[in-house]
């Protein structure tokens, strides 16, 4: 509640008054600005297609659209918790060329890791998750996330061209709501999400399906 403050007789406040009440009245609306959160990314294109500009925090590709490989990327670009709202459609992962192409995690489970986005521009292959995030599709039946074919020359044991989503561990709390995760391969672990995040991943009113994980975790 704001402070109540009577002025007799119409008469300004002293200066000394009022700038105390002006700094009063910031101390009360800065804490309110810093919890806010940044509007979500609104995904408008189910290709898969890089941003333009990963430094002017805008999810916008070349075509000026919105993918969901954009808004993460950009999300990955930011300090703090980011939302993606990804509407009904079939995401399929189209860029890469068979190998996983991820940034190198520290060693120990991130022991002394130090946050550098640059490592998770995410140009290609599964969608690595730097930092807070929450994903917010249409319903499982309908926003489905696709591991996409595997790349010509592969071998015949891999069966779609990278994981879906990989949570790095500096990501914090993660949460998929409302999405089917679906044929995504890896050759070691987790073929549709793997986790290395010590936050809070949660899933929610959502479907992983048919994913593959040569050693374990062919889901999650």
């Amino acid at each position: 509640m704001y402070p109540r403050v009577r002025v007799r007789s119409g008469r300004p406040l002293p200066r000394a008054a009022a700038i105390a009440l002006c700094l009063v009245l910031l101390g009360l609306l800065v804490p309110s600005l810093a919890n806010a959160q940044r509007p979500a990314f609104q995904v408008n294109d189910t290709n898969d297609r890089v941003d333009a500009d990963l430094g002017d925090g805008l999810c916008r590709t070349s075509q000026n659209t919105c993918t969901l490989r954009a808004a993460v990327q950009q999300a990955n670009m930011l300090n703090g918790a980011d939302t993606i709202d990804l509407p009904g459609g079939v995401y399929t992962i189209r860029l890469g060329g068979g190998q996983a192409v991820d940034p190198p995690d520290p060693p120990g489970g991130g022991v002394g890791f130090v946050w550098d986005p640059g490592l998770f521009q995410d140009y290609e292959g599964d969608f690595d998750i730097g930092g807070p995030l929450t994903i917010n599709g249409a319903g499982d039946a309908s926003t489905i996330i696709d591991g996409g074919a595997p790349a010509f020359g592969s071998t015949p044991e891999q069966t779609a061209l990278d994981r879906i989503f990989e949570i790095h561990p500096n990501a914090g709390n993660v949460t998929l709501s409302g999405v089917t995760i679906r044929e995504g391969w890896h050759a070691e672990t987790g073929g549709g999400l793997m986790n290395y995040s010590a936050g809070v991943v949660r899933l929610v009113d959502s479907t992983v399906r048919d994913n593959v994980a040569w050693n374990y975790g062919g889901g999650i």
